[in-house]
């Protein structure tokens, strides 16, 4: 018998752990000089064998999975699982190990604040008290947050253009068009700044209250088409124009560091958001929930914990309260002075009741079954957690991990004193 490489890289890595004194007990009651018997290595290789053939995995493999549209975020960006690599980083670590686990029944977790996790029903997450627990029994449970890293991309002019294209932008044949408020000034000098530096020099329309910014370059259209803010139009009768606005984050943003981010969120909050007047609260709206949901993770990297809501006529608000909306004007706030101000009051002499607490918590309040999905899991080697969809969830192991942990052993039991 001839073993596999991998069989002999797990013996050695077994043999140095336990002459390492790593743990003092195991080299105590094995001796500082042991070494993997061969009958083990033969054991342990064969067992793995059989594992893999039938595809059952269930006791030496974890099979806890996510979704493949999970989002990680990595030093190259946040991403879905499908799409992470070993020798990428998440905030837990060192990506070590990337596996597709095929195809197999999944749950989709709901929470209060609006997030959504589709995994797996045995896939452990981190509840609030630090315990980790399955997928399955968490119903009700408050749950642990996790702030995506930031990504490498540096270009927070373009940033800030995307932001007021996506608030506040329209696009039909190569015309670029944004709106703002005509009260806003320093607004109107900053869009017309970045659609001549990015895309042409602007035409300035006043109609009624606002103040639009129209633009025109149909060389430009194939550029916009690649940040992915563009998607076809529908074709019917009158409409010529084959593209419209894609509202959705552009992977220029996903890809971002914190200034990048950063620069996007202002602009789209001063376009499409609201601050309060007389109590802490700052409110961006839309009619996507899935855009709001990664504006929601956005927001979670620079620590701020959000919810969405919606109302009966079906448009979607994501809240910041209390703590977090002061924290909002400090780390990102808006563009213009009148948006600016509004929530100067909240930022140290804030005087009646206490601001609600920005907790890095949320709660599961629905578990339910959503069909089969091809789904992906990581091995972090540092923190062996994770942050998907914002929520903090174990990784899985690799071959050595989940042998040691599998419970199978050639040896008898026997009582050691």
């Amino acid at each position: 018998w001839v073993p596999l490489d991998i069989t002999i890289s797990h013996a050695r890595h077994a043999t140095e752990y336990v002459q390492s004194g790593q743990n003092p007990v195991v080299t105590e009651c094995l001796g500082s000089r042991w070494e993997m018997p061969r009958e083990q290595m033969w054991f342990w290789q064969v067992k793995r064998n059989e594992h893999i053939a039938s595809k059952n995995l269930h006791g030496f493999y974890q099979e806890m999975c996510l979704d493949g549209d999970s989002l990680v975020a990595t030093d190259s960006g946040i991403i879905p699982i499908r799409n992470v690599v070993p020798g990428q980083v998440t905030e837990g670590g060192l990506v070590t190990r990337s596996v597709h686990n095929g195809n197999k029944p999944i749950v989709e977790i709901t929470t209060y604040a609006g997030r959504k996790l589709r995994c797996t029903k045995d896939h452990r997450i981190c509840t609030a008290g630090g315990i980790w627990e399955e997928a399955q029994n968490l119903l009700n449970v408050p749950i642990q947050l996790s702030a995506p890293r930031s990504g490498r991309e540096h270009n927070p002019e373009l940033a800030r253009l995307l932001g007021y294209v996506m608030g506040d932008g329209c696009y039909s044949r190569g015309s670029l068009r944004i709106s703002c408020d005509i009260k806003d000034t320093e607004v109107h000098r900053d869009v017309e700044y970045l659609l001549d530096r990015f895309y042409a020099k602007p035409l300035c329309i006043t109609r009624g209250g606002m103040k639009e910014f129209q633009a025109n370059n149909i060389q430009k259209e194939g550029w916009l088409r690649k940040l992915g803010i563009l998607q076809p139009r529908t074709q019917g009768p009158g409409r010529s124009s084959k593209f419209k606005r894609h509202v959705c984050v552009p992977d220029l943003i996903w890809k971002g560091d914190t200034e990048t981010r950063g620069s996007f969120l202002s602009s789209l909050f001063e376009c499409d958001g609201h601050s309060a007047k007389r109590y802490a609260q700052t409110s961006l709206s839309a009619k996507d929930p899935n855009f709001l949901r990664g504006i929601q993770l956005l927001l979670l990297s620079f620590g701020l914990n959000s919810r969405i809501s919606s109302d009966p006529k079906e448009v979607y608000r994501l809240t910041l309260n209390g703590k977090a909306s002061d924290l909002f004007h400090h780390r990102i706030g808006f563009v213009s002075n009148r948006k600016r101000t509004s929530g100067k009051r909240t930022s140290g002499g804030h005087v009646g009741r206490p601001l609600s607490k920005n907790n890095f918590t949320d709660t599961v309040v629905s578990i339910v079954p959503c069909g089969n999905a091809d789904v992906y899991d990581l091995t972090v080697r540092t923190a062996h957690s994770f942050g998907a969809n914002g929520i903090l969830v174990h990784n899985c192991a690799d071959d050595k991990e989940a042998f040691q942990s599998s419970n199978i052993s050639i040896f008898e039991a026997e009582v050691i004193d």
